[in-house]
């Protein structure tokens, strides 16, 4: 209910707030001087981020200090200003690869910077973004719905994209050298809908999708394309697309071509035909074939397969041909073509549903406005308005990842691991002195550089002096060796724990159900051998299958496990 969506916005408003000076006062204790920081969210307008929309406009810079609590990688750094001119300098004060974006027609201080760098792992890098006389602000050229003809953008040496004249295909173009030994990925991106139902029986509503009989078998258009804006800058391509009912940016990152981030600004859901209406994204592929067959997750974790009205264990009777075949996705979707070794992947930055229904066409479920309940137990239908007494307004980001099953298939798991270990971004008002901009690598210190790519690591304290420490190997294929990090060994008790930790890992197999007796131990080891050691400075490695998570408690003291 309303009140209960009330009730969590200000909790999780309360918590960020109470948050926020805990990691104020980590940042200070890295660096080693006292700041007063503030954070600024990229979803709003930059008039909602005091720090640099005051003092940018009012001519004074402002430091930017970026915590990454993860392996080393490039990345590009959205912030929201007011201007266009400006400059982006590091600790040296060297310039870094930078564009502004204004694409926001009523306010035009309403800007994005975008900026590129190299971070070090489990580090903190300090950079200015201070006025300057010179404008890196792109112009943006603005196009009517169909193109005269078809545009193609090179984006690297071996990565082009064309963009077709009716601005809604795509093709993604890779090759191994300069025009050889090609590839491509063909799509068509639109937003479709289905009219929800409404009968005696089972009507759709919060927990239940049910489409009525109009669009029983399949979504009907939504939204149409009224024209789009290009921008090409050093550190982004941005393609802006103008749309009835809501405007989307395709997004691709100079530096690494092999996926789109595709944002997208849902306008309210209008309901004044008394129909209620569940929208989808929709990404056609044109030339790959993936014969009824898709992947989703498991929880962010193993990949399943679902096959298009089929059931492993039962024959399936076919009566919802769409939302039969709708599957959860907390993390990635994807279909690929067997024959040409081609994956087409969408990733997800929220939990939301999908399928793909029509060959070749991932949709994706990203906004409900409906009418009626569906008796499930919330006794009120999904008609929530916005401050203006309008339905609600949504912004949702994709990101599609191009691979080929031969050459890199934990690409997506690659791109699902820096969403997932996003950088905190710290502002300051004023350039601080350079005795007072330093870089910490603080990883190098704590040996935590030697974790490998794709091995996720959290630490949360469970009482005073007792910490739980997570591995979580992010890897479909690989598994990983890494020692234990330094710091974790100044502890002097360590203890395999359940995923859970509510019990010790050695206990909980002791207790376990022995289904077949016959199964060889070599067979039925689970994660290798459970650790119990007094002296931590004995462990060697630790050894984490793909996708597996492995659970620890340190601790100064002998304790017994809950």
């Amino acid at each position: 209910r309303q009140a209960v969506v009330n009730d969590y916005v200000y909790i999780l408003d309360n918590a960020l707030k109470a948050t926020f000076p805990v990691l104020n006062d980590i940042v200070n204790d890295i660096t080693g001087v006292t700041r007063s920081y503030s954070i600024c969210w990229t979803n709003t307008t930059a008039a909602e981020c005091p720090t640099t929309y005051n003092s940018l406009r009012g001519g004074s810079a402002v430091s930017l200090f970026i915590l990454n609590q993860a392996p080393a990688r490039t990345q590009v750094i959205r912030v929201k200003v007011p201007i266009g001119n400006i400059q982006v300098v590091d600790k040296t004060g060297k310039p870094v690869v930078a564009d502004v974006i204004c694409s926001n027609v009523t306010d035009a201080t309403d800007c994005d910077l975008f900026f590129r760098d190299q971070f070090a792992a489990y580090s903190l890098q300090s950079y200015t973004i201070q006025p300057s006389s010179k404008s890196i602000s792109i112009k943006g050229e603005r196009t009517v719905p169909f193109l005269a003809f078809s545009r193609t953008l090179k984006l690297s040496d071996t990565v082009s994209l064309v963009i077709y004249k009716s601005q809604q295909d795509f093709e993604f173009k890779q090759c191994k050298s300069k025009n050889k030994d090609c590839k491509s990925w063909n799509w068509k991106q639109d937003y479709r809908m289905y009219k929800s139902y409404v009968g005696k029986d089972q009507n759709s509503g919060v927990y239940i999708f049910r489409p009525d009989e109009t669009t029983l078998n399949a979504s009907i258009p939504y939204a149409e394309l009224i024209n789009s804006t290009l921008y090409q800058g050093a550190a982004v391509t941005v393609i802006r697309m103008y749309w009835k009912n809501m405007i989307s940016d395709y997004r691709i990152w100079n530096h690494d071509p092999s996926g789109v981030e595709v944002e997208t600004f849902i306008q309210p859901i209008n309901i004044a035909d008394g129909i209620g209406k569940e929208i989808t994204i929709n990404f056609q592929t044109t030339n790959l074939t993936n014969g009824n067959v898709f992947y989703t997750d498991s929880n962010g974790l193993e990949m399943q397969k679902r096959i298009l009205n089929h059931r492993e264990t039962w024959d399936l009777q076919v009566n919802q041909p769409v939302s039969g075949n709708y599957y959860p996705i907390n993390a990635a979707i994807y279909l690929e073509d067997t024959d040409r070794k081609q994956r087409f992947t969408v990733l997800t930055d929220r939990s939301q549903g999908g399928a793909v229904i029509q060959p070749g066409d991932i949709e994706i479920m990203i906004h409900r406005r409906i009418l009626e309940d569906d008796a499930r137990g919330c006794v009120e239908p999904i008609n929530e308005t916005d401050y203006d007494g309008k339905g609600l307004r949504e912004r949702v980001k994709h990101y599609i990842v191009f691979s080929e099953t031969t050459e890199n298939p934990n690409l997506f798991r690659q791109y699902q691991f820096w969403l997932d270990q996003t950088l905190d971004m710290n502002f300051v008002s004023g350039q601080t002195t350079e005795a007072e901009v330093r870089d910490v690598a603080f990883g190098e210190v704590l040996k935590l550089t030697d974790l490998p790519n794709l091995v996720k690591l959290f630490v949360t304290l469970e009482e005073e002096g007792t910490f739980l420490v997570r591995f979580h190997n992010l890897d479909d294929l690989n598994t990983k060796t890494f020692p234990l990090p330094d710091v974790f060994k100044t502890f002097s008790k360590i203890e395999e724990t359940s995923l859970s930790a509510n019990q010790l890992k050695a206990e909980m197999h002791a207790r376990k159900m022995k289904w077949n007796e016959g199964i060889t131990k070599e067979s039925s080891a689970e994660g290798g051998s459970s650790l119990l050691i007094n002296s931590p400075s004995a462990v060697d490695n630790i050894v984490l299958r793909p996708l597996e998570i492995r659970t620890f408690r340190l601790s100064n003291s002998a304790r017994a496990t809950a």
